[in-house]
């Protein structure tokens, strides 16, 4: 019994110091996290970009922030983020550091034919993306109705392909 119960307890302290180890010395897998607020900083910061926008209805703005510096291009960390807002103008300005892209995607709730987005993306003074889009049909099934931009690095002002 003592036997079996000091197997056990030697098997988990290994599994974690393998995981401890593994992520300290060889990076480890990508470390996320996921918030439901855009925030006002990412990680430490350094350049700054300027999401604005306006819908006709509630609407929710994703963006996706990726760090892929290292590990042959495969994302090092990320913060996925999320925020639902009324119906009108919205604004976020938004510290990332260096390297750091990612997705952004504005999607009404709910829209009917005539709603309305419309959103500027800038890094500094540099536009990124600038949209605007009315639903002219109602929508069928699983669609949506959404603005979308991705960027390998929102510091520079090339979207990825």
């Amino acid at each position: 019994m003592a036997k079996k119960l000091f197997s056990t307890v030697l098997g988990l302290v290994l599994v974690l110091g393998w995981w401890t180890l593994r992520d300290k010395i060889w990076g480890g897998p990508s470390t996320a996290a996921a918030s439901d607020r855009i925030p006002a900083k990412v990680w430490e910061g350094g350049n700054v970009i300027t999401i604005d926008v306006e819908s006709t209805d509630p609407a929710i703005l994703r963006v996706l922030f990726e760090a892929s510096t290292r590990n042959n291009g495969k994302a090092v960390r990320s913060l996925d983020t999320y925020e639902k807002v009324s119906a009108g103008s919205h604004s976020w300005t938004v510290d990332v550091p260096a390297a750091v892209g990612g997705d952004l995607e504005f999607e009404a709730d709910h829209p009917k034919p005539g709603s309305h987005l419309k959103w500027t993306v800038r890094s500094g003074s540099r536009i990124l993306a600038q949209d605007d889009d009315t639903l002219k049909e109602p929508l069928q099934g699983n669609e949506a109705f959404f603005l979308k931009f991705d960027a390998d690095d929102f510091a520079s002002n090339e979207a990825s392909e």
